[in-house]
């Protein structure tokens, strides 16, 4: 598989639509896409094509998604949808949060109110009323901790969480 310091984000001048070069500036993928984003490491990407989102492989090829209609999370501080993160890719349905893998299949349930990305191999998670440490196996540790009102995701083993009064601390 090709990761993402081997094919890259590309698009022609004059051309609005994205497509996925190699190292040496040619397209690997033709520019066909209103969005495109990074590759994960195993060879798979989010892309969008007219106001949908899809899964392809480092071939270009659309895979067939686990889900009715691929809903990515869009990312609070930029207003952009966030890619594969650690392999996963957050997707919503239902209004129930879960992750398709690089081969576009459920890998963590869409059952969860709130699931952020995962980092180092890690999410934090909300499942009626409950916070859970999540793990890529889909194992899950409570977090012992009253009155959670917003999570973050983990970023170097820590994520942060707020409990009522806007109080944040670190997990």
């Amino acid at each position: 598989m090709m990761s993402q310091t081997h094919i890259f984000q590309a698009r022609e001048q004059g051309n609005g639509d994205w497509g996925y070069a190699g190292l040496d500036g040619q397209f690997i993928i033709p520019p066909k896409y209103k969005k495109a984003y990074d590759f994960s490491a195993d060879g798979a990407a989010m892309v969008m094509i007219g106001k949908k989102f899809f899964v392809i492989n480092t071939r270009g090829e659309v895979l067939e998604a686990g889900v009715d209609k691929v809903i990515p999370l869009i990312n609070a501080w930029s207003g952009v949808a966030d890619g594969f993160k650690d392999g996963y890719l957050l997707v919503t349905q239902k209004k129930k949060w879960g992750c398709l893998g690089p081969d576009a299949q459920v890998a963590i349930p869409l059952i969860y109110d709130q699931l952020t990305h995962f980092d180092g191999g890690y999410a934090l998670a909300e499942l009626d009323g409950a916070f859970f440490v999540l793990d890529k196996n889909g194992s899950k540790k409570p977090i012992n901790a009253n009155d959670i009102q917003a999570i973050k995701h983990f970023s170097d083993g820590l994520a942060a969480v707020e409990v009522k009064g806007q109080q944040w601390g670190f997990i």
